[in-house]
C-alpha cells in the first residue's frame, strides 16, 4: 500500500505525540530450491525518485539521485515509520527534529482546543508545525504571529472543514459498513485525518477505490487506503520446514516464515517462529495453496533477503513438509 507524502508526514507526527514446535517429517521430504534469482542493480521509477526527493527535501536530506539510488538498494533501508528508503543516520536526523518541535506541537494543540469550531488538526510540514484550520484562516494567522516569536518553526494552512465536521461525514460513512459487507470488502474504519477523512478498507485487490468514492460522490475531502485482502477463510495445512546449511548440518534457532504467492492471500501467524534443536519448524494453519517458504539465519538481518527460501504446495488438512537450503552467513 502507498501513502501519501502528506500520509508520511502525519506519521512523523504521531511518532513525535508517542516519545512518549517440532514434528515427524515425512520420508525424504522434497528439498525446496531457490524460487528467484538475487536481482541485479535495482531500478527505480521517475515516480519513487520525486517521492523520495520531495520528502528528503522537507527535513533537510540529500535528496541527489545517485545518493537516492545507493540508499534504496541498500537491503531493508525503506523499512521504516515513512515507507521511504533512508540510512539508520537520517533517520535518527528525522527524530531528533520531531523531538524538537514538541513544545510547537504542544502550543498547536492547545490554541486549536480553543478555537474548536475551526480547528481541523495538527501535522508536521518537515520540521515545521502546521496548524490546520478551517478557511478563512486571516485571523488566527495574525494571532499566531502576536503569540509566537519570528521564525518559530510553525504555521497556518486553511482547509475546507474543521475537525467537528469531519467527524459528522466519518460518522456518516460508519453507518454504511453494510454496504462494504455487501461488496465482500472489511470497513477497518474511518476517521479525520489531517484536513479530511481516512477511510480504510480490507478484501478485494485495491482496486476498488472509484467505486468506493462514487459511492460518496468523490468528494475531495475522502481519503482511501487498501490495507490488504480479506483474512483467508479457505481450507488450510501445516508447512514442516528442515533448514539445513550447505554441508547438510541441520540448523537450530533459524527465522521460519511462510508467505502465500499470491499476493492477495494472507497468512499471520502472529508469532515468530524458529527451528529447534533438530533444526524443525512447524508452521500451522497455513492457507492451502502455493506458498513461499524463507528461513533466515539468527544473526542476519531480519529485514534483509533470506538466508534460503523455496516454494511449496500446501495441501489441505495435510502437511507439506520442505527442506530448505541455507547460503553462508555473514
Amino acid at each position: 500500500m502507498k501513502r501519501s507524502i502528506g500520509a508520511r508526514l502525519t506519521v512523523a507526527l504521531l511518532l513525535a505525540g508517542a516519545l512518549a514446535g517440532c514434528a515427524t517429517l515425512s520420508p525424504s521430504p522434497p528439498v525446496a530450491t531457490p524460487d528467484s534469482i538475487a536481482p541485479s542493480e535495482p531500478a527505480f521509477s521517475d515516480e519513487e525518485l520525486a517521492t523520495w526527493r520531495e520528502f528528503r527535501t522537507l527535513w533537510g536530506l540529500a535528496a541527489d539521485d545517485p545518493w537516492m539510488v545507493q540508499v534504496a538498494s541498500m537491503p531493508g533501508s525503506a523499512h521504516n515509520d515513512f515507507e521511504i528508503p533512508l540510512t539508520a543516520r537520517e533517520i535518527d536526523h528525522i527524530g531528533q527534529q520531531i523531538t524538537g518541535s514538541d513544545a510547537w506541537i504542544t502550543f498547536a494543540r492547545g490554541y486549536g482546543a480553543r478555537h474548536r469550531d475551526a480547528f481541523a488538526g495538527v501535522i508536521m510540514d518537515g520540521p515545521t508545525v502546521v496548524l490546520l484550520m478551517k478557511a478563512p484562516i486571516e485571523p488566527f494567522v495574525a494571532d499566531i504571529a502576536k503569540l509566537v516569536p519570528a521564525g518559530a518553526p510553525i504555521k497556518v494552512r486553511a482547509v475546507p472543514f474543521s475537525l467537528p465536521e469531519l467527524q459528522t461525514k466519518a460518522d456518516a460513512i460508519l453507518t454504511d459498513a453494510k454496504w462494504f459487507t455487501d461488496h465482500k470488502l472489511e470497513l477497518v474504519d474511518v476517521e479525520p485525518g489531517a484536513g479530511n477523512v481516512q477511510l480504510r478498507y480490507r478484501g478485494g485487490n485495491g482496486k476498488e477505490a472509484d467505486v468506493i468514492a462514487g459511492r460518496y460522490g468523490r468528494p475531495d475531502w475522502l481519503e482511501l487506503s487498501w490495507w490488504g485482502p480479506a483474512p483467508w477463510t479457505g481450507a488450510r495445512g501445516t508447512v514442516v520446514v528442515t533448514a539445513k546449511d550447505r554441508d547438510g548440518h541441520r540448523v537450530a534457532d533459524a527465522y521460519c516464515v511462510v508467505d502465500p504467492v499470491d499476493p492477495l492471500i494472507t497468512y499471520e501467524p502472529g508469532v515468530a517462529l524458529v527451528t529447534n534443536t533438530r533444526g524443525v519448524c512447524r508452521l500451522p494453519a497455513v492457507p492451502a495453496v502455493d506458498v513461499r517458504v524463507m528461513v533466515w539465519w539468527q544473526e542476519q538481518p531480519y529485514t534483509g533477503d533470506p538466508a534460503g527460501s523455496g516454494r511449496v504446495t500446501v495441501p489441505p488438512n495435510g502437511k507439506a513438509p520442505v527442506t530448505v537450503v541455507l547460503a553462508p552467513w555473514p
